[in-house]
């Protein structure tokens, strides 16, 4: 069986962006010339490692008109300057849908996934010895660390340390209800049955 010969776009990439995107651009017109396309836009862009939104740039640019597989070519034939004002198009698109992240104020921490397991231990931490916890490690147990860890937190936050040891002294077992009495009123009424007899 005879293997199908690629052909290849009129256009060779070079080592630049622009270039690179001529190249696409010809692909994409070869393409949109057939009666019925191959292959989508999105499939050439992925191919050639650019951008997935280079269809709908391209659309409102009016390049392009149309859905896959009939999209139709409507521009001019694929040049270095309309390669340079997708690319320009695509990079303003991809600003506007950015959004810039003002820096925190330098007094407020950013918590990332660790800083925040670790609060989260440290609050068990604390709840297991408000809650009578007598040893570190039943207390470290119901926090699910490890000792090490647990006196790592201590010698790292002195107010960690002081909070563990205000909840220890605070703890204050909860009083033993009393037993309730036992009702006589069975045995009184077999008394009673006893002396009828």
């Amino acid at each position: 069986m005879k293997k199908a010969k690629r052909t290849r776009a009129p256009y060779k990439c070079g080592k630049g962006a622009v270039d690179k995107y001529v190249g696409i651009l010809y692909e994409i017109h070869a393409q949109a010339q057939k009666r019925r396309a191959t292959t989508s836009i999105t499939n050439i862009a992925t191919k050639n490692n650019a951008s997935k939104s280079l269809g709908s740039v391209m659309k409102r640019m009016e390049i392009v008109k149309g859905r896959f597989p009939y999209y139709r070519w409507t521009g001019d034939i694929p040049n270095r300057k309309m390669a340079r004002q997708v690319l320009d198009a695509m990079q303003s698109k991809w600003a506007e849908s950015t959004p810039v992240k003002a820096d925190p104020p330098p007094s407020q921490k950013v918590e990332t996934p660790r800083s925040i397991r670790k609060n989260a231990a440290k609050k068990r931490l604390i709840f297991a010895f408000e809650s009578g916890c007598k040893t570190v490690k039943s207390a470290c147990e119901f926090a699910e660390i490890g000792r090490k860890t647990f006196y790592q937190y201590i010698d790292d936050d002195p107010d960690f340390a002081a909070q563990i040891n205000a909840a220890a002294e605070n703890y204050k077992p909860k009083p033993k209800p009393k037993p309730k009495p036992k009702r006589r009123t069975m045995s009184l009424l077999w008394g009673l049955i006893k002396f009828d007899y």
